[in-house]
């Protein structure tokens, strides 16, 4: 059939009518092969097939299968999974969904679904005990909200559910080795990267290969194939195998097997000419050609110059209705609920059964495995449907794909969240904008509970554009919840200071006003409230307690008391009234006792990102210590830890251990300082809380460079070097008197007392501009002590001693003159005796 084809020549204006030329001898021609039989990737078996018998030595690996669309991708993983599985190997297959309407993690919740359906409860209960209990997120029905962390402490579950993965994984991969394919990770969201790349190399000594199947970069797809190729060349065990075209020869002998005909040589290089060895254009151009031929009767049919023409032309002999069917399958998705599509099309499922067996005939629908689902057999076949289906028709059946998923999960929307979130939105002009709006809140609350905060972040922005405009007060409301939300989460991501968080407050600070409810306006006040300490504007930040305050009495409401008080106490903490703050800080504290043990309703700690049983004590502590009550601040301190404990709450726990790295510092205890400001380094950098792992920097650089040891000096140093460069590069600025003050702690540990005399002075310097007394003793003291040991004036060592004196006993912060050196080992210095 192809030798007769003269339209396989190399593109010209106009496909060439001539007689083809006479075939070639039989040496040219090769012989019809198994139609299955993988052709010309000899080389890409043996890498991948390499990385998998790595794996089985126990050392996990991943391997990023690259190149366009249809070039073999799948194919190839299927060949590998073949020689696996032969081997003893259990093959599991996840794949990412195009369209945004797929839930974060979606892959791995494939595979974890898929393992525990073929090794049985026995096998998953025991993957799933102790640490791999984190899985179960990902496994509705099997236990998964029993695995889940309080929902009052979302962020705390990514750390839960990547260990519990990891760990539910080994167990599993233990019994029996696993290569799993993670298909189409160039829709990935950033989780599901970040997820592949914690199990990949936290596995421990796991038989276990995760590959992973990616396009090349094209538009709207490279930033997601860029972080898969990023974790595979981070990984020591990582492998890239990037797909190209067929050659000629590879050619002849692929269209041989898909036709099982001999096929000459020459008619190989018009293939490879026309469809560059694309082997999916390739087989969709012959099976085109074969249809047309079997209908037309000639042999001189156009040949189409794109994969997407041919399955156009190849689409267009499928029959009004059939189209219609396949079209509104598109917009689905390339995985098609049965239920849904009859619900969209205003049909019974039974009589959908015609049509979709006709597309399977015609190699356009495959089943998917699970009771009715269907998939396209290619993503590009999808894509040309959808981009074949009008605007509005696309619209139309968006918006009605969300109403049939409303009336199919009524009662447990959050199931197909995302979902629901990505017709709604897609649905345009054609659909309503404050249900659209209501679904992408949904899916954040969905993706912010699985710990997915870029999703959560992408479906808030969402939101936000969507929000109706023109004005009135429903538009207002929507507006300041999505606002809200996009601020809580950008503190807890970025910290108070970021300019995203700042723009958000700003605007919900107008809308609260006007249309708060009293769990806005706390958290709306809050945050201004940290945004204004964070730049030192401690009297902005006192006027936002005051109206904490002076909202609680209007409302009646315990938690905007609560947030008052502490509030409240942590601005006289910074300005140097210590006594006022420790007030403050005990009603505070008491407060948020009550409210948890339910006698005065209950409390929302996300309202206030740092959980208020962790955070109220945490703060009282750090005064009881600058008042020298020692005792009592462990107290308050050891209170603080087993609130954070029981509630799992990490930002919170991360937040307690700045405010106790900082103690230590203050106490004098070096050691102290870098266990507690390792502690919160670690959840920090799990939880990617950057602001706070900057935080931490400060406390345990100096804790390394006043305990002593070889280099210790200079890498604490340069810890506190780090923190100071964050924080000077945020807009608005930030404190850094402290870290000054730690650095020249640090600089003085290694008698480099020019240098400790500088970065004294700018501690100085900066604390003073901020208002910041409270800590300003310990710095005159060091600054004393620099002075005599650089040889300055005795006078002016001893006019910093006073300072320190007068500062101390006008703020309450006595402590301070009394720093003891107890805990220094060998270090040579005496600071601040």
């Amino acid at each position: 059939m192809l030798r007769q084809d003269p339209a396989l020549d190399p593109p010209v204006d106009r496909p060439s009518p001539s007689t083809p030329p006479p075939p070639s001898p039989v040496s040219g021609q090769v012989a019809a092969g198994a139609p299955d039989a993988l052709v010309g990737r000899a080389a890409e078996v043996d890498a991948c097939t390499a990385a998998w018998r790595t794996a089985l030595s126990g050392r996990p690996t991943a391997v990023a299968v690259v190149g366009e669309a249809g070039i073999g991708k799948t194919r190839l993983a299927e060949e590998v999974g073949q020689r696996a599985s032969a081997g003893g190997a259990e093959l599991v297959w996840g794949r990412c969904l195009d369209g945004g309407g797929s839930a974060a993690y979606a892959p791995w919740r494939q595979v974890v679904q898929a393992l525990a359906d073929s090794r049985g409860p026995e096998s998953v209960a025991r993957a799933s005990a102790g640490r791999g209990a984190g899985a179960l997120v990902l496994l509705p029905g099997a236990g998964g909200a029993s695995a889940a962390v309080p929902a009052a402490s979302p962020e705390v579950a990514r750390t839960h559910l990547f260990e519990g993965v990891t760990a539910f994984l080994e167990v599993l991969a233990a019994e029996r080795p696993l290569l799993l394919v993670l298909e189409d990770l160039h829709w990935a969201d950033p989780e599901t990267v970040q997820l592949t790349e914690h199990v990949v190399s936290r596995a421990a000594r796991a038989p276990l290969c995760a590959l992973l199947t990616v396009r090349d970069p094209e538009p709207g797809a490279a930033e997601a194939t860029d972080r898969v190729l990023e974790l595979v060349s981070r990984l020591p065990t990582g492998e890239r195998v990037q797909l190209v075209g067929l050659s000629p020869d590879d050619v002849q002998r692929y269209a041989a097997s898909r036709l099982e005909v001999a096929v000459d040589a020459s008619v190989a290089q018009r293939l490879h000419a026309r469809t560059n060895g694309n082997p999916f254009f390739i087989a969709e151009l012959v099976r085109l050609l074969g249809e047309e031929r079997a209908v037309a009767g000639r042999a001189d049919v156009e040949v189409p110059r794109s994969v997407h023409a041919v399955l156009e032309r190849r689409l267009a002999h499928l029959g009004s209705d059939l189209r219609a069917v396949l079209s509104a399958a598109a917009v689905l998705g390339r995985d098609v609920d049965v239920r849904l599509l009859a619900g969209v099309l205003g049909r019974s499922p039974l009589d959908l059964l015609e049509p979709l067996d006709a597309a399977a005939t015609a190699g356009v629908l495959r089943s998917a495995g699970a009771a009715g689902q269907q998939q396209f057999t290619h993503a590009l076949v999808q894509e040309v449907l959808l981009a074949a289906t009008g605007p509005m028709r696309r619209a139309a059946l968006h918006a009605r794909a969300a109403d049939v998923l409303e009336a199919q999960y009524a009662g447990d929307l959050a199931r197909v969240a995302a979902r629901l979130a990505h017709h709604h939105v897609a649905a345009g002009a054609v659909g309503d904008p404050e249900r659209a709006v209501r679904a992408c809140l949904l899916a954040a609350s969905t993706a912010l509970a699985d710990t997915a905060y870029a999703d959560a972040e992408r479906h808030l922005t969402t939101a936000l554009e969507l929000v109706p405009s023109g004005g009135g007060s429903r538009s207002s409301e929507l507006e300041l919840e999505v606002r809200v939300r996009l601020a809580a989460l950008a503190s807890l991501v970025h910290g108070y200071g970021a300019a995203d968080v700042l723009a958000q407050q700003r605007r919900a600070q107008q809308l609260v006003a006007l249309v708060g409810t009293p769990e806005q306006r706390l958290s709306t006040l809050w945050g201004a409230m940290w945004s204004a300490i964070f730049r030192g504007d401690f009297t902005a930040a006192d006027e936002q307690a005051d109206e904490m305050g002076r909202v609680a009495e209007r409302w009646q409401d315990d938690q905007l008391r609560l947030a008052h008080h502490h509030g409240k106490g942590v601005v006289h903490v910074q300005t140097g009234r210590i006594a006022a703050a420790r007030a403050e800080l005990e009603l505070a504290t008491a407060l948020a006792a009550d409210l948890a043990a339910g006698r005065r309703g209950g409390v929302t700690p996300v309202e206030l990102l740092e959980h208020p049983l962790v955070s109220a004590p945490g703060w009282l502590a750090l005064v009881l210590g600058l008042l020298g009550e020692d005792d009592a601040a462990d107290a308050c301190a050891e209170q603080a830890r087993t609130a954070a404990r029981s509630l799992g709450h990490a930002y919170s726990a991360v937040f307690l251990a700045v405010l106790e790295g900082w103690r230590h510092v203050f106490a004098d205890r070096p050691r102290e300082a870098v266990r507690v400001s390792d502690e919160g380094r670690e959840t920090a950098r799990t939880q990617g809380f950057q602001q706070l792992e900057a935080f931490c920097l400060g406390p345990h650089g100096w804790g390394l460079a006043r305990s002593g040891g070889p280099g210790a000096v200079e890498t604490g140093a340069a810890e506190i070097r780090a923190a100071l460069e964050v924080f000077e590069s945020l807009p608005g600025g930030a404190s850094t008197g402290n870290l000054l003050f730690a650095l020249c702690e640090a600089l003085g540990a290694a008698g480099r007392w020019e240098e400790a005399l500088q970065a004294g002075r700018r501690s100085l310097a900066a604390l003073t501009e901020r208002g910041e007394e409270p800590y300003l003793p310990a710095v005159h003291r060091a600054l004393a002590e620099c002075l005599r040991r650089t040889g300055a004036p005795a006078r002016e060592a001893a006019e910093h001693e006073a300072l320190a004196r007068a500062v101390a006993e006008r703020t309450g912060a006595v402590a301070l003159l009394r720093r003891s050196a107890t805990e220094r080992q060998g270090v040579g210095s005496t600071l601040g005796a």
